[in-house]
């Protein structure tokens, strides 16, 4: 289960890019806006529960946008779910 549920969002995040990268324009100095339908986050997030991955908390920023979501458990053991508000280490996955 957590196999095709990790290969859908690659194949979405997949899709997108191929979106972006293939909007070309015949003039050199045309920009494009491309509009792409609402992302639901939320579904990303909680389908990105495993027993690998307990716990997850995201925030996307840009100038569009802005999600604050929670999913999962902050503690296996007592089963407390997870909070916008909890903290957890990034490692090297916090690099910017």
């Amino acid at each position: 289960m957590y196999m095709s549920e990790r290969k859908k969002w690659v194949l979405a995040m997949a899709a997108s890019f191929l979106i972006l990268t293939g909007c070309s324009s015949d003039k050199p100095n045309e920009i494009k806006q491309v509009i792409l339908p609402p992302f639901d986050y939320q579904a990303v997030i909680d389908n990105a529960i495993s027993e690998v991955i307990p716990g997850v908390v995201l925030l996307v920023e840009n100038s569009d946008t802005k999600f604050l979501g929670a999913a999962g458990l902050a503690d296996i053991e007592t089963q407390e779910p997870m909070q916008t508000y909890h903290v957890m280490p990034s490692g090297s996955a916090g690099k910017s």
